[in-house]
């Protein structure tokens, strides 16, 4: 007869257990990264007169020297002669192609959804991240690490506003007793079903803006776990692997602009028609932000990276408060206790699979 034990290990290689000090300050760069990109873009790029898409080439164009300057620096340009078209085809067109399909669903759902909608299925997307790395990658999530995704769910709604203290009290007690339905409390329609007008409208609605959000959500899950395998599994140099995802990018764009009015605008108007010095100030930080999302991926996963974005949103309300463009008020500091409890609980408690051992 022989004995067995049961030991308790991770089902995540044990040096991603816990968060290193680097991938702790990738994390901090970003949320600040991502909290003053709004401020900045509002002061220094004119939307009416600048193309979008010409902001977004030259991002790509800056992220791209960059990396290689950065490569550069390290000594390590002799990774270049490594390329392989296959493998760049596999591993960095496929993510842009479904960066770019992921944000024209976004723009499709945006132009017909309202703004409560859009933002209440935009923060969907870590919850995304989080089922395409199980899918692909087999990173498990506790339920501990599940119930926090789900606060953190709950902390973005209330820090974008979309659900308000007192609608949550009322939701929570209407649950309890039974009495509300869980959609009851955000949509509370009396649209009558013989109402052509109005069911044309709710179905437009539906298949035209929430599903092209919901598809958006899943690719940007997708691409995430795509990235972060990529990076992590393949072992690839997050920069050359930004050289790689940024000539994609480039070539995806300039390509587009064949066929949409954003290129029709840049060849009457002229591609940087509306731009100043000051212009290139959001734009290198949107490029930073970039690249420390491939640092990030790589160094804590693409699920992380969501957290960092959410507080992002905390410290960008605490900027426009501090700049007087805003007021700080209880479901700030609620959403921001939450966001703070959810990165303890998803940390403190990853997921971990019992082996028996003779």
């Amino acid at each position: 007869m022989s004995n067995t034990a049961t030991t308790i290990t991770s089902s995540r290689p044990k040096n991603e257990d816990k968060l290193t000090t680097t991938a702790v300050s990738y994390l901090i760069l970003l949320s600040i990264q991502y909290a003053i990109h709004p401020t900045l873009t509002r002061n220094f790029i004119d939307s009416s007169k600048v193309c979008k898409s010409s902001v977004v080439l030259v991002q790509e164009i800056l992220k791209f020297g960059i990396s290689l300057f950065v490569l550069f620096f390290n000594g390590e340009l002799n990774i270049l002669r490594g390329f392989r078209f296959g493998i760049w085809f596999r591993f960095a067109v496929l993510p842009a192609g479904l960066y770019a399909i992921q944000n024209l669903a976004a723009l499709q759902a945006y132009q017909n959804l309202d703004g409560v909608t859009f933002n209440i299925l935009n923060q969907t997307k870590t919850l995304s991240a989080a089922l395409f790395c199980y899918l692909l990658l087999q990173r498990k999530q506790s339920s501990v690490q599940i119930f926090a995704l789900l606060i953190l769910l709950l902390a973005a709604l209330i820090l974008e506003k979309v659900l308000h203290l007192d609608d949550l009290y009322l939701l929570i007690t209407g649950l309890w007793k039974g009495s509300v339905n869980i959609f009851g409390w955000y949509y509370r329609e009396n649209e009558n079903d013989d109402d052509e007008e109005a069911v044309m409208l709710s179905r437009t609605r539906f298949y035209f803006g929430i599903c092209p959000l919901l598809l958006a959500s899943l690719i940007s899950g997708l691409s995430g776990a795509l990235v972060q395998k990529c990076l992590q599994v393949s072992g690839r140099n997050s920069f050359m692997y930004s050289v790689e995802l940024c000539v994609a990018s480039i070539i995806i764009l300039a390509v587009s602009l064949l066929f949409t009015d954003d290129g029709r605008k840049i060849s009457t108007d002229g591609f940087f028609h509306g731009y100043s010095l000051t212009t290139l100030i959001p734009i290198v930080n949107n490029s930073l932000g970039g690249i420390l999302v491939g640092l990030i991926t790589k160094k804590a996963g693409s699920v992380m990276k969501g957290f960092a974005l959410i507080v992002g949103i905390v410290l960008s309300v605490l900027l426009q408060a501090l700049l007087g463009s805003g007021d700080v008020n209880l479901e700030h500091y609620v959403g921001s206790m939450l966001v703070v409890l959810s990165m303890y609980l998803h940390n403190r408690f990853p997921h971990r699979e019992k082996r028996k051992i003779d």
